[in-house]
């Protein structure tokens, strides 16, 4: 089984947001019951 390279960095653009370098989707940080989350915001900016 083949496994791919992330090929961007995440970004930090404010508090608990996140650009990510190669697709330029933004991602919110949380965390809940101590557990981290990344959640996609399905956005970008051109």
């Amino acid at each position: 089984m083949a496994t791919s390279k992330p090929t961007g960095k995440f970004h930090n653009v404010g508090e608990n947001l996140y650009r990510y370098s190669s697709n330029k989707v933004y991602y919110a940080v949380f965390r809940s019951h101590g557990k981290l989350f990344w959640k996609s915001l399905h956005t970008s900016q051109e």
